[in-house]
């Protein structure tokens, strides 16, 4: 199942420059868009506050993809479908193996 989603992000660096919004110079609480099935190297869309959308080609898409994995993994009650719904009811309940305990020989 493809998802597409948002985050803020704190200051990103790299290569020692500040990703900003080139129109504004914003570099704090950006918005990283991202696509759970996407881990290319291609330029990821960000936007600022207000709505200045550009591709960042210092942040490759592959990293909003990991966020996103590890968001769904750790904390998916945090994660809202497009419909509004948490995405935690969802999700399919794990189902258990049962094994059998072997006890410890002596």
């Amino acid at each position: 199942m493809a998802m597409t989603g948002e985050m803020q992000v704190p200051v990103l660096v790299k290569d020692k420059q500040v990703v900003e919004c080139p129109v504004c110079g914003q570099f704090d609480d950006l918005t990283l868009v991202m696509h759970s099935d996407d881990f290319s190297e291609d330029p990821s869309t960000m936007f600022c506050d207000d709505r200045h959308e550009w591709l960042e080609p210092r942040v490759p898409r592959r990293l909003g993809a990991e966020l996103l994995a590890a968001k769904v993994r750790n904390s998916p009650e945090t994660v809202v479908r497009a419909d509004g719904e948490p995405l935690s009811e969802g999700l399919p309940r794990r189902e258990r193996r049962r094994t059998r305990r072997r006890r410890p020989r002596r």
